[in-house]
């Protein structure tokens, strides 16, 4: 076979000591080259991370958020049979039944500071506000309160006594309108009178010394002129 030649070895074979590294200038260390710093990986990841968060994702249809009921303010439009509904005509009652009561028994503005009312059948009654009531009263050193209930008919109204607890009697004035009265003659007793409009709703009135404060005097006329007041009817229906 013929000869071939061999290749010259990568691998030098020296005799004696190896010869000294070259230093570098000022005793400088050499370490190892690594790759890419843990803090350079790190930066890059979140640089990708925020771009990915940038960029605009498509997402399922959500539904849209669901409406609350509404009433309107006014309460003139709205259906009685909604709780929401009812609680709105409440109140504009309420406050405008007040107004009306301090605006015949206290003219001058200066005794009766509030109204109230209580989770009971003379204040609320029936699905569609049958029968609404109140009472208005002087917050501070008050004695005097005024009661007042507004009903759709007969079977709504409380009866004509139930408030001072005595009896009434029926009483024709001189241009034949009819009234339910007691026969009581002074506020520590109560007065208390039942009025019905042309028979189309029921008016039930009574005032009262109820506490030790401050009593002004309410008499029946007081509570005749309230009760004839176009102003005093139900809610709306």
């Amino acid at each position: 076979m013929a000869d071939v030649p061999s290749r010259g070895s990568r691998f030098e074979l020296i005799d004696g000591p190896l010869p000294p590294m070259p230093e570098k200038p000022n005793d400088t260390v050499v370490r190892p080259r690594k790759g890419p710093g843990i803090l350079v990986l790190v930066g890059a990841a979140v640089v990708m991370l925020l771009v990915a968060l940038a960029l605009p994702h498509p997402t399922p249809d959500a539904p849209p958020p669901l409406r609350s009921p509404s009433v309107p303010i006014t309460g003139a439009s709205c259906d009685l049979s909604s709780e929401g509904c009812r609680v709105v005509r409440a109140a504009l009652w309420r406050d405008s039944t007040a107004k009306t009561l301090r605006e015949h028994l206290d003219p001058e503005d200066v005794y009766f500071t509030g109204y109230s009312y209580a989770a009971d059948t003379r204040y609320t009654a029936g699905p569609r506000l049958n029968a609404l009531g109140l009472e208005i009263y002087r917050l501070v050193d008050g004695g005097t309160e005024v009661f007042v209930q507004v009903a759709r008919s007969d079977a709504d109204a409380i009866r004509c006594g139930t408030v001072t607890h005595h009896r009434c009697v029926r009483q024709r004035l001189a241009d034949g309108q009819e009234f339910w009265m007691t026969t009581t003659d002074g506020m520590r007793d109560g007065i208390e009178i039942q009025h019905s409009p042309d028979g189309s709703y029921v008016i039930t009135l009574a005032a009262r010394n109820v506490r030790g404060g401050s009593a002004p005097a309410v008499t029946y006329g007081d509570l005749i002129a309230v009760a004839q007041d176009p102003r005093l009817r139900p809610p709306p229906d």
